[in-house]
């Protein structure tokens, strides 16, 4: 009988925890001191880097409503692990 045999006969799952149990989760807030604010989260395997840059002034008239606003998002997947 091999290992995942017995965890799957305890009630396990692969990494040893039991169904109800979740993933051991990190917090890290500021871990980019360049960036105006920044955030390292993990849970279990997934890792999350968030860096953010602003409030800055955007290219509108000054005609132009001022109760309404722009988010841009820039997604990058590492092909490799990096932490």
């Amino acid at each position: 009988m091999n290992n995942l045999e017995i965890l799957e006969l305890a009630g396990l799952r692969c990494d040893g925890r039991e169904s109800s149990s979740i993933r051991p989760i990190s917090i890290n807030f500021e871990v980019n001191s360049t960036m105006d604010g920044s955030v390292y989260y993990q849970q279990g395997l997934n890792k999350i880097l968030v860096n953010i840059v602003g409030p800055m002034e955007s290219g509108m008239n000054r005609n132009d409503s001022m109760e309404k606003g722009s988010i841009e998002v820039n997604y990058r997947e590492l092909p490799f692990w990096f932490f």
